[in-house]
């Protein structure tokens, strides 16, 4: 062994008898030498800098430069010969202004050339001669090419062109500069990688006499020196893997070494000493597990026993099962504080309650008690806990989740929707209560109440399977889009409520009405049927619109019955006037019915014309009601309330009838478009009450358009979509209206042939200055003639949006451009003008 050699075997015949007076000595050798390679490297790494500096410097930028300024020159050059023939003054005010940017650019990077110069302090150089020269020449370049400009702005051709010519002479002299220029450049960058090279090289020499030097003179003493004492370590390392293993009966070497080996080799024998001493208390600590495993693995609730210091002494399976502690953890002398981590990693850990807290505090002051536990895996644990009179506790757990589990859905079903699992009415009515008990200052509440628009048309037309899983998604809707602090409500019904809180400002409210009233009302997919809905929606606002849960819920509910009949899909907060408008609403609505039967309504015709011959194709009827006292009523104030009331049944009969009465006078092939709603297409026959308006009047089914939007397909696409093929046997065109405004208006071309479809005003009013809007306009007007396809683009107000119109390929136009809707005693005349307008025009 290593420790029974001579004291002169072992010592190093060198500086010093310790392993680290050994190791300074090399590192002194080492210093040495690195300090001579580092007084080198600086020298040819200066020498290196120098050289580069001016390469990039003088020679690179020289040559970056030079070539700027000939792609500038050729754009000047190409430029200037380019004017003598044009003739287009627009053009050449452009090329004038493109050549004075030119201009300042090559005066700029001339005026950069000579900073750098002057910053180097280069003046005597034959580079920097010939960029003085080149800076000298560009006046006459200058005045050469505003020559060619002022000859041919004039349109004199031939002068332009021989100012051109001087121009090209003067232009040649400054290329051949410049390219001389560059040449120079080149070879200072040569000359300058030839200096780097030579460094390195130089360098390099160096670098190797300096290793082969370290090599020789630290080498093999170093070599020796470490293999001795790594040979020792090694030894040592293999005795300490043998106590790692519980071999205690191996030796250490080099125990008597009178350097650190041997300090170290003394310290593992302490180590050896310490295992054989763990071993014995391991054998112990076994068999006392044993024993305490027998006696408590039989118990039905999980026990444990923690000491003072809050460490395991014992704990049964059904705990280390009911926690999925591992064997690790479940070992006594594991901390209560590492089970807790332990617990909270894989999701049981408990949540802190009042009653743990003063359960601990009991055991602080040495007391019983028992309190109920939830876990982060919603598992519920009756703990009961006793201190131990040395200290510690022991504690028994139960699980209860399935008993409070029952005991808690009883209760969550008296006071939650059962469709939904929204909040009903009873907890709808406690959290007013509640909010109304919370009001401070300027800080109150709203209630929103909502209504689903046509859901009763879902439930009669498709059934009540489909209507409650619309009602299931409308709550997932509503979930998603209303913040977690406020409060949803299922009040019955399609009736729903919102409780929102910290309102301060009626803003708060219409924000969140609008998001609630854009999300509801996107289509809807339930076993393959799409589905249309939108909801209205009252605010009220406590405390000012009501001081108590009743009030504020009726004024909402009144907010909510002028949001409906204003048209749906809309909210209204509750105003102290709005009773009278809801009498109002009434009284219009009483006057509407009046207004059928004594004939107050008439049409309006604004034409649609052939953007190509500029003749009439066709017009569109537009409904006006000419009330005796209010006069003429706006069709967005009635046509709404039509609607809802059902009374555009009649009145979009009338309006047929009439159309077709009144379009057969006109001229062949003119026809006239009028416009379906949904609800005529969900009311009587619509495909016989056509048939019957044009057997009365006369007219050719071909001349009749019929114009649906997107919404007429979205209430019940198969059922419209089956009526739309009827109306097409009998021979009448049909169109999709706003076309590129709805959800999906191309999978509508796929499923019904269109013969028109207009494209929305909103595209036209834009795509004059947003580039997008024209593209689409023309991806419209494409996709519709490969489908064969009649285009027909609305809001038409300017020349210039004519012309685009025109371009881009459309067929038809429409717009106050032309003309706006006209009475029908107006429609003879008009054609006529068009007519004359068109032939003058061809």
């Amino acid at each position: 062994m290593t420790g029974d050699r001579p004291e002169s075997k072992r010592r190093f015949r060198g500086p010093g008898g310790s392993i680290a007076a050994k190791l300074y000595f090399f590192a002194f050798l080492s210093l040495l030498a690195v300090g001579s390679l580092s007084i080198a490297s600086i020298y040819f790494s200066r020498a290196t800098e120098s050289a580069a500096h001016r390469l990039y410097g003088d020679s690179f930028l020289g040559v970056i430069n030079s070539t700027r300024l000939e792609l500038l020159l050729a754009n000047h050059r190409r430029i200037v010969e380019s004017m003598p023939p044009e003739v287009d003054r627009d053009r050449l005010y452009a090329d004038r202004l493109e050549l004075e940017e030119i201009r300042g650019k090559l005066l700029a990077l001339m005026t950069e050339i000579g900073e750098k110069n002057r910053k180097n302090e280069i003046t005597k150089d034959d580079a920097v001669s010939l960029e003085h020269r080149i800076g000298d020449s560009l006046p006459a370049l200058f005045q050469a090419a505003d020559q060619v400009f002022f000859y041919a702005n004039e349109f004199a051709q031939d002068k332009a062109v021989e100012q051109s010519n001087e121009y090209a002479y003067v232009a040649d002299g400054v290329e051949r500069m410049i390219k001389e220029h560059r040449g120079l450049r080149m070879q200072e960058a040569q000359q300058a990688i030839d200096f780097v090279t030579k460094t390195a090289k130089a360098l390099m020499a160096w670098v190797l006499i300096s290793a082969l030097v370290a090599i020789i003179l630290i080498g093999p003493i170093g070599l020796t020196t470490m293999h001795r004492a790594l040979s020792r370590l090694g030894r040592i390392t293999q005795a300490m893997i043998k106590l790692a293993s519980n071999d205690t009966a191996s030796e250490v070497p080099s125990r008597n070494d009178r350097d650190e080996v041997g300090e170290m080799a003394r310290a593992v024998e302490v180590f050896k000493d310490n295992a054989i001493q763990l071993i014995a208390r391991e054998v112990e600590l076994k068999q006392l597990n044993r024993r305490v495993d027998i006696a408590l693995n039989n118990m039905t609730h999980g026990l444990c026993m923690f000491d003072a210091e809050h460490n395991l002494i014992v704990c049964n399976k059904t705990y280390v099962q009911m926690y999925a502690l591992t064997p690790e953890l479940s070992v006594p002398g594991t901390a209560l504080s590492a089970i807790d981590a332990y617990r909270a990693t894989i999701g049981n850990g408990a949540l802190i309650n009042p009653e743990q807290v003063a359960a601990e505090s009991a055991i602080a002051t040495r007391e019983a008690s028992a309190f109920t536990q939830e876990l982060m895996d919603g598992r519920i644990v009756a703990v009961s806990q006793r201190p131990m009179q040395d200290g510690g506790w022991v504690a028994v757990h139960e699980d209860i989740t399935e008993r409070r589990r029952a005991e808690a859905k009883i209760a969550h079903l008296a006071r939650h929707d059962m469709l939904t699992n929204l909040p009903n009415r009873v907890l709808f009515r406690e959290q007013l209560e509640t909010e109304f008990g919370r009001i401070q200052g300027s800080r109150g509440f709203a209630v929103h109440c909502l209504d689903l628009d046509h859901f009763k048309d879902v439930n009669d037309t498709l059934g009540h399977p489909v209507g409650d899983e619309l009602l299931k998604l409308v709550a997932a809707r509503l979930i998603e889009v209303v913040p977690k602090s406020d409060f949803i409500a299922r009040i019955g019904g399609d009736e729903f409520a919102v409780v929102q809180t910290d309102v301060t400002k009626p803003e708060q409210c219409s924000l969140l009405a609008s998001r609630i009233v854009e999300r509801i009302s996107e289509p809807y997919d339930i076993d393959g049927r799409h589905i249309v809905i939108g909801t209205s929606i009252g605010i009220a606002i406590a405390p000012g619109d009501g001081t108590n849960p009743d009030i504020l819920l009726k004024n909402a509910d009144m907010a909510l019955y002028l949001a409906k009949g204003e048209g749906r899909g809309t909210h209204r907060f509750f105003e102290r006037e709005m009773d009278k408008r809801i009498q109002a609403r009434r009284s219009l609505e009483l006057d509407l019915r009046k207004a059928i039967t004594n004939g107050e309504f008439e049409l309006y015709y604004q034409p649609i014309i052939n953007l190509q011959t500029g003749k009439v194709a066709c017009f569109e009827a537009l409904l006006r009601w000419n009330h005796p006292e209010r006069g003429q009523i706006s069709p967005l104030d009635f046509i709404p309330l039509a609607e809802e009331t059902g009374l555009i049944l009649p009145l979009g009969e009338w309006v047929l009838r009439t159309a077709c009465l009144q379009a057969v006078r006109w001229p062949k092939p003119i026809c006239v478009a009028v416009n379906l709603s949904a609800t005529q297409f969900k009311g009587r026959n619509i495909v016989q009450i056509t048939v019957n308006a044009l057997a009365t009047s006369g007219l050719a089914a071909d001349r009749l358009d019929l114009e649906i939007t997107e919404s007429v397909l979205l209430q019940d696409e198969a059922n419209t979509l089956a009526i739309l093929h009827q109306l097409r046997e009998i021979g009448v065109q049909i169109s999709m209206d706003d076309f590129g405004t709805g959800y999906s208006s191309l999978a509508y071309l796929r499923n019904f042939p269109f013969d028109r479809i207009k494209i929305d005003r909103s595209f036209v009013r834009d795509m004059l200055v947003r580039k997008d809007c024209r593209a689409i306009v023309r991806a419209v007007v494409g996709l519709a003639r490969s489908l064969g396809i009649t285009t027909i683009i609305e809001g038409i107000e300017t020349k210039e949006q004519l012309e685009t119109a025109q371009a881009d390929g459309c067929d038809l136009g429409q717009g106050y451009m032309f003309s706006k809707p006209m009475p029908e005693r107006e429609v003879a005349g008009f054609i006529a003008k068009r007519a004359q307008t068109a032939a003058a025009a061809a």
